[in-house]
């Protein structure tokens, strides 16, 4: 019975938030509103290229780091390995 009455009551929030979120079209924005809205997505723009930026770098670095590790552990076991053959008794 609990189920029920939480699902009326979901179903119900969500008919109203449909209903209230069904208004008149405000038409276009204002010369003015259009600058404002302009300027502050240039703002945060500059802000987020900055941060895109470090988070970029950091990444391609531990991506770097990553890499030479890899590839030096592969070189450090093909090395290994031709020690092993050449120092072997035939």
């Amino acid at each position: 019975m609990k189920k029920r009455n939480s699902t009326i009551n979901y179903a119900f929030v969500v008919l109203l938030g449909m209903l209230i979120s069904c208004s008149a079209d405000p038409g276009e924005l204002t010369a003015e509103e259009k600058y404002a809205v302009d300027t502050i997505y240039n703002r945060k723009l500059i802000t987020w290229r900055v941060e895109l930026d470090t988070l970029c770098k950091q990444q391609s670095d531990t991506l770097f780091a990553r890499a030479i590790d890899s590839l030096k552990r592969e070189r450090l076991e093909e090395i290994r390995l031709l020690f092993n053959e050449t120092s072997s008794p035939e």
